[in-house]
């Protein structure tokens, strides 16, 4: 859905579905733009709810690397493990600027992020050097800074909207043509299971189901 779509009426305003729409005014707006919304209010709030939690998922931290002690008691740090030192061990429970040089305060800030290519980025420079296509194999971004490399998604393997986990384990990175036709495929799918579970409602509203389970429990199917 685009911003496009939902002016020009095509899209529900709300949960952006493509329904059977309505033309909506709302009372903010002071003048006739377009604005459509679904027919089925019930169930255009329920689209709703479910969009923003997929985008609060989206905009929320990602964890990068753990720490070592995570209950570390007071007078250990809790990032590597470490006995605190001078002042840190009152007060603190993690190094900061010690005699030896550790900044784990500085470390742990750096292990969380909010942007999910960052985190990719991270953790495939460091498993492989550089960051590939999980599809394709193509390289996105080559060890070389100065080298060229092709356009690239942040992608959950396991998409929110079935219930896939915003969390770098989640998180892969595609090629654009690779992410499209990804998603292709997850809408297909996703498509053919709302005909399905409407098909089963429609035999279960005329009675047909219990028919069609009788005859097949009579060919011993």
């Amino acid at each position: 859905m685009t911003l496009s779509d939902v002016f020009a009426g095509r899209a529900c305003h709300d949960c952006g579905a493509r329904a059977e729409l309505e033309p909506w005014t709302p009372a903010w707006c002071r003048r006739d733009v377009g604005y459509a919304r679904c027919v089925d209010r019930v169930a255009c709030t329920a689209r709703a709810a479910k969009r923003g939690e997929r985008a609060r998922l989206r905009a929320s931290c990602l964890v990068l690397e753990l720490p070592v002690v995570p209950d570390a008691p007071l007078g250990t740090c809790r990032w590597c493990g470490e006995a605190l030192t001078g002042a840190n061990g009152s007060r603190r429970n993690y190094c900061y600027l010690d005699r030896e040089g550790r900044d784990c305060v500085k470390a742990w800030r750096r292990s969380r992020t909010w942007d999910a290519r960052a985190a990719i980025r991270w953790r495939d420079r460091a498993e492989h050097g550089c960051v590939r296509c999980v599809d394709c194999n193509v390289v996105c971004e080559p060890e070389d800074e100065d080298a060229s490399g092709v356009p690239w998604d942040a992608d959950h393997e396991l998409a929110l909207e079935d219930g896939g986990e915003h969390v770098l384990e989640n998180l892969r990175a595609r090629c654009v043509q690779c992410h499209s036709r990804k998603t292709a495929r997850e809408n297909r799918a996703r498509t053919a299971l709302r005909r399905a579970g409407a098909e089963l409602e429609r035999h279960q509203a005329s009675g047909q189901l219990t028919l069609l389970v009788d005859d097949a429990a009579e060919a011993g199917l």
